[in-house]
């Protein structure tokens, strides 16, 4: 395992220009913004505004931070009118304001990031303030005392303490870039490092920790709230699904911080019955930087399973390998463009192939019993197995039934049902003689070659002086399989998930006034989830079994029939499901979610009430099946409207009491479904609308549907 890191450095000369009005930022000689340079960022504009103006609305739940305070002279007494600038430490993008006549100044909307704090007064020596970390929406409180003296005479403070959040009541704990590269975390999943914090606990599988288990991070209860119950937010804009998966788990070689919030007194953050796992990407300086790491096992390293030590089986090939790197800094083109204190950009990609040996014991029948013939069968006791012939079955006035069994328990040739026969015939023969019926006789060995990508862009723009912007986009795909212990068509355990997902993010900080600024953000995120099966892919062909075509033209996909043993080895799965979960957000959260294919099928031979023979396979090669069922799904257009609105106010009564008030109103509709298919209940006193066709009676019970202008029917 390796890790290689490199920067170039070039200092940016930043001079704070006298103002009345704003703060200007300038480099040496030749440094000036050409024409080129603003016909390329009106180029970079106009994708950033897509952002604005696809839909419009108030600033909901948010990432940013803030930073208010108070400038006083050496008697403690305030300073109005004193100019305070706040400036990125790694892009030298900043914002000015101006503090009140008590000597009051605020930023709010501040991106998370390492300040500088710089404060100027008339016959005051310049103030600065370096290292002044903001973090995810923390509400930093931090006074300034200026000293007599020239505006030519600075006077630099360099922290050495965090500053304490004192600001809000607002509850959580930031897992910043050092504590997410540095504590161990052998699933680079940065939301699994929040065990770390207080009051979180973890009941997922332990295993289960890659990019592509989103349904065991889900497993997370934060301050005692429920599983499944969490919020998560990348860049501001949610990624959780209907079910309270994030719907992607960003790499570690992209993320800035996340910061788990136990518990949000701030009416800033809503919907959620647990906690909240708020994630900033990270994003370019104008220093170029980067990263590269890469960990690889081979099969060798390894050790053996139990059963295939005991069968003689040699470990599955099984080699891991996972690699990862980010560059970013500012976007910078020879004679063209030099975006440094303007532009940046930021790339990052991780990529995995993850392959887990495993094996197990199977029963399976021997190469008689798929033949029918049981007479070398015995019972755990060591008698001989009896199979009777369920169309001799008899009732008897006590109400119990009684059979013969089969002469020397042989099935005859005529008796056997070709579907059950073509069914037995994908069995694999046993490795070992099994001791009576039910006793695992095959050693069955599979390896689970899951693969997971993930690419990450990321661009920061100061538009205009009073306008600064952001875009984001994760690409993640991953494909996770079974083990596919038998092989074929056939094979128990032989279903794969499928996910591709994208991601994005656009934020907006309009600075209105020194006091005013607005935010404005567009999200969408897109989460197709596919369960299939190897014989669905290959398009599996039913009437090789035996099936009619006439059946197999009205049953849901072309897959083995699942087939459900009682002792011996069941085969095929019925992991058949296709959905798709879209949502989009801007302000409060609206999403829309399309379930494009959701259904199961299972199939065996016709039902018969007399079916019984005292073996399932026995059962199988009669064609007598204890159930059978073929599903047919309706695709469906399911979808939920969410509002939220919110407004949030802090007062700062005292150098050591802050008041916050806020109120939230937020409003869900529930699911619906655009064409009134989804069911929802079952009315058992509404009249039947049958009843119209009915004499003598009056049938009652309706279902209902969800959706607009839903009716009963």
């Amino acid at each position: 395992m390796s890790r290689v890191r490199w920067k170039s450095d070039n200092p940016l000369d930043l001079k704070l220009r006298n103002s009345t009005s704003r703060v200007f930022w300038s480099r040496g000689k030749g440094q000036t913004c050409s024409r080129r340079a603003y016909v390329a960022s009106a180029a970079i504009a106009m994708v950033l505004l897509f952002g604005i103006f696809t839909v419009a609305g108030l600033l909901a739940q948010s990432y940013y931070g803030g930073l208010r305070g108070a400038i006083r002279d050496p008697n403690g007494q305030a300073v109005p009118n004193a100019r305070v600038a706040l400036i990125d430490e790694s892009t030298s993008v900043g914002r000015s304001t101006i503090t009140s006549s008590d000597g009051e100044y605020a930023f709010n909307q501040v991106i998370p990031s390492t300040y500088s704090v710089v404060a100027e007064a008339a016959g005051f020596k310049k103030f600065q303030r370096k290292r002044v970390l903001i973090a995810t929406q923390e509400q930093i409180t931090l006074d300034l005392n200026l000293e007599l003296g020239e505006l030519t005479q600075t006077v630099t403070v360099t922290a050495e303490v965090p500053l304490v959040q004192t600001s809000d009541a607002s509850q959580g704990q930031v897992l910043n870039d050092q504590q997410l590269t540095e504590l161990p975390n052998i699933g680079r999943n940065p939301f699994i490092l929040s065990k770390v914090a207080q009051n979180v606990i973890q009941v997922g599988n332990p295993v289960m920790n890659r990019m592509q288990d989103q349904s065991s991070t889900a497993l997370t209860s934060v301050a005692g709230g429920m599983l499944w119950q969490n919020n998560f937010f990348i860049d501001g804009v949610p990624i959780s699904d209907w079910q309270g998966r994030p719907i992607i788990i960003p790499s570690i070689e992209t993320v800035a911080e996340v910061k788990v919030q136990a518990n949000t007194y701030d009416s800033e953050m809503g919907r959620t019955g647990g906690g909240v796992f708020n994630t900033i990407l990270k994003s370019g300086s104008n220093n170029f930087h980067g990263t590269a790491y890469g960990a690889i096992r081979r099969t060798a390293l390894n050790a053996n399973l139990f059963f295939n030590n005991a069968a003689g089986i040699p470990r599955g090939s099984s080699p891991n390998d996972n690699w990862a790197g980010n560059f970013g800094g500012p976007v910078w083109i020879p004679k063209v463009y030099n975006g440094r204190s303007r532009t940046f950009f930021f790339l990052a990609l991780e990529g995995y192939n993850n392959s887990e040996a495993s094996s197990t014991r199977f029963y399976v029948p021997t190469a008689l019993e798929r033949a029918g013939d049981f007479s070398q069968t015995k019972t755990p006791g060591g008698a001989p197995y009896v199979i009777y012939d369920p169309l001799t079955t008899v009732g008897n006035r006590v109400g119990s039934y009684t059979r013969l069994p089969f002469p020397n328990s042989v099935i005859p040739a005529n008796r056997l049902n070709t579907v059950g026969k073509n069914i037995a015939s994908y069995y694999p023969l046993p490795t070992s003689l099994p001791s009576f019926y039910g006793d695992p006789d095959l050693t069955a060995a599979g390896v689970a070659a899951s693969r997971g990508r993930q690419y990450v862009a990321k661009v920061d723009h100061q538009i205009l002086h009073w306008w600064q912007a952001s875009l984001s986009y994760l690409r993640y795909y991953s494909i996770e399989p079974g083990a596919n212990y038998f092989g074929g068509p056939a094979s128990p355990d032989q279903w794969a998930l499928s996910r591709k997902v994208d991601a994005t993010a656009i934020n907006n900080l309009f600075t209105i006034s020194p006091t005013t600024v607005l935010a404005v953000r567009y999200g969408f995120n897109r989460f197709p989830n596919v369960f299939y099966t190897t014989s669905e892919i290959e398009g599996f062909d039913g009437s090789t079994l035996g099936f009619p075509r006439s059946f197999l033209d009205e049953a849901m996909g072309r897959a083995f029939p699942t087939i459900s043993m009682t002792t011996a080895s069941g085969l095929a799965n019925s992991n058949h499901s296709w959905n798709t979960f879209v949502n989009n957000s801007v302000s409060a959260i609206v999403s829309k979610s399309h379930f494009s294919f959701n259904g199961a099928f299972t199939q065996s031979s016709p039902i018969n009430p007399a079916a019984g023979t005292g073996a399932d396979v026995a059962d199988m090669l009669l064609g007598y099946a204890a159930s059978g069922s073929a599903s047919l799904a309706t695709r469906l257009t399911d979808y939920t409207h969410y509002y939220s609105f919110y407004g949030q106010d802090d007062f700062r009564l005292t150098s050591r009491l802050t008041v916050n008030l806020g109120l939230r109103w937020e409003r869900e509709n529930g699911i619906q479904e655009e064409q009134d298919r989804l069911y929802v209940n079952f009315d058992k006193q509404a009249v039947n609308p049958l009843a119209a066709n009915v004499t003598g009676t009056s049938p009652k019970g309706v279902i209902q549907f969800a959706g607009s202008g839903a009716s009963p029917r």
